[in-house]
């Protein structure tokens, strides 16, 4: 009838019990255990939906063969843990479903195989891989790339390999100073001789272009290149004197000087070509030194 009970003793130890009822139950004894042998299943369900084995040749298994395998854990605030080996003979969690912070914690590395991918959003909107080839990427596809430093008064690196086996900083994004520093020469184009593209400055105010002296050496400070295909012209700031050389050379102070401009006015160095009208307010004068000096109208 409903209700029946059926115990099983042995050693006069409860072992089994079964109950009918509206929720019919079998109970364990509190102080047995249910051992399936090696290669015996638990079978659950009308057609061997999930089996649950010990394996001699592969360990534990869980096989579920209908629908979607539900892992759950009912208890507020508490976690669901996948724990393994820590690799020194102890155990520690890999991964935690945290149900109080509502988070997913991984403490472990992860992993991620050649050509797959790491995906966020919910239309894969960002993806982080590395490709067999030896490339790695971080993809947007959808709105802007943000790459975002909350921490106060601190910076953003672009690093890259150095030229001889380490690394150095490229760009700079400095908290907290705001500013952008750039610390390797940088090229505007799709090579380093072949520059395709302009360099546009906006500045408002009083803001512009500032090219600082050497603070080691302000005898070779403060040059603006030219460089076309047979020759470089060089602008040159030294102390209070601003030259302008042609036959320069990248890296070098070599150039031969053809003006000058100082606290003094300015000076020609070699021929003086005026195309239109030259307006001298206080006078002209023509010094012959070494060489033969012409005046001629």
């Amino acid at each position: 009838t409903s209700g029946d009970t059926l115990k099983i003793f042995a050693g006069g130890q409860e072992m089994i019990k079964f109950v009918e009822g509206s929720d019919d139950r079998v109970t364990i004894g509190s102080t047995s255990h249910l051992v399936v042998q090696d290669n015996k299943a638990l079978i659950l369900g009308g057609s061997d939906d999930v089996v649950i084995k010990h394996d001699t040749s592969n360990g534990g298994i869980i096989d579920n063969h209908t629908n979607d395998l539900i892992i759950q854990n009912d208890a507020t605030d508490k976690d669901i843990i996948l724990k393994t080996d820590d690799g020194s003979g102890g155990m520690t969690a890999y991964i935690t479903l945290d149900g109080s912070a509502g988070s997913t914690k991984i403490a472990k590395n992860l992993e991620m195989a050649d050509d797959v991918r790491l995906r966020a959003g919910s239309s894969d909107d960002l993806e982080i891989y590395h490709e067999g080839g030896g490339n790695s990427f971080i993809v947007n596809n959808e709105e802007h790339l943000i790459i975002q430093n909350n921490e106060n008064d601190h910076d953003i690196y672009l690093k890259c390999d150095n030229g001889s086996g380490g690394t150095t900083n490229y760009i700079t994004l400095d908290g907290s100073s705001a500013t952008t520093i750039h610390q390797r020469p940088a090229f505007f184009g799709t090579s380093f001789t072949s520059a395709t593209t302009t360099l546009h400055v906006s500045s408002s105010g009083v803001n512009g272009i500032l090219i600082d002296e050497d603070g080691a050496d302000n005898t070779i400070s403060s040059r603006l290149l030219f460089r076309e295909q047979d020759t470089t012209i060089a602008l040159y700031n030294t102390g209070d004197t601003f030259s302008f050389r042609t036959g320069a050379t990248v890296n070098s102070t070599s150039g031969t000087e053809r003006a000058r401009i100082n606290t003094s006015g300015i000076s020609a160095i070699g021929n003086l070509e005026v195309s239109g009208n030259a307006f001298v307010n206080f006078g002209l004068v023509v010094n012959e030194g070494s060489n033969d000096a012409d005046f001629r109208v």
